[in-house]
């Protein structure tokens, strides 16, 4: 079982870097997402980008836009190519092909929220080295590391729902992106347009607060509704179903 999910992990994996025939549009996007959170914000925001949590996380989901597109192509992508027919018709069982493309799709986010993050806080030592080597604090950075996997997997968990049914990609995309606004950006958004002395009465009135217990409640939350959306996928994902709708 664990060299099948490892077998479609690396077809898919394989084709997400390619970028299924538009390879140099989608290393700019990926060079982009990682120039704005590895570059321009720690840089716009200084010593603050590795000390307050929040500035890292307000970014956090750039590298979601484009797992979406992964997600999205993983199979109203390949019902489109008729290549979905070939991957059902063999060996490989429908766990392995379900956990594969989820597993690549997680790997291709986490990977460029990660680097984004090592190259915000070695931009910040090269521009500012007078002020000695900075790093995240450790809880921090593990707190990042765990948003980082945790956020795409939830969204490939609700992607592949959606890209079950949507009879083309570009349909999945548009229901997923939804999904991200109201999830993610919409909150991140309406938080900077709050007036900065409403932000600091509410941050007055929420001083007393454990932010951290905070965070690690969110974490363990995402965690156990990611845990419930791929038990959901394992019981929906079915060969014969999806045969019925090439």
């Amino acid at each position: 079982m664990l060299q099948d999910i490892v077998t479609v992990f690396t077809r898919e994996l394989k084709e997400i870097l390619q970028m299924r025939g538009t390879k140099r549009s989608g290393w700019i996007n990926v060079l982009v997402v990682i120039g704005i959170m590895g570059v321009y914000m720690p840089l716009m925001s200084g010593r603050e980008w590795v000390t307050n949590l929040l500035n890292p996380i307000s970014f956090a989901w750039l590298p979601l836009f484009l797992v979406i597109g992964v997600v999205a192509d993983s199979f109203a992508g390949e019902r489109e190519r008729h290549t979905l027919e070939t991957l059902l018709a063999s060996r490989l069982p429908d766990r392995a092909i379900l956990l594969g493309k989820m597993s690549a799709a997680v790997l291709y986010s986490f990977s460029i929220g990660i680097s984004g993050l090592l190259v915000g806080a070695l931009a910040l030592n090269i521009v500012h080295p007078e002020e000695g080597i900075r790093f995240y604090p450790l809880n921090t950075f593990a707190s990042l590391l765990a948003l980082n996997f945790l956020a795409p997997l939830l969204l490939a968990g609700l992607g592949v729902l959606v890209s079950l049914k949507a009879q083309t990609a570009r349909q999945a995309y548009q229901r997923i992106s939804i999904v991200l606004l109201i999830l993610w950006v919409l909150p991140n958004l309406a938080l900077i347009a709050v007036p900065e002395s409403l932000r600091s009465q509410v941050a007055l009135q929420l001083g007393g607060l454990d932010y951290w217990s905070i965070l690690f409640g969110v974490i363990a939350i995402m965690a156990g509704v990611d845990a419930l959306l791929v038990w959901i996928c394992l019981k929906r994902f079915k060969r014969t179903r999806l045969a019925l709708i090439l």
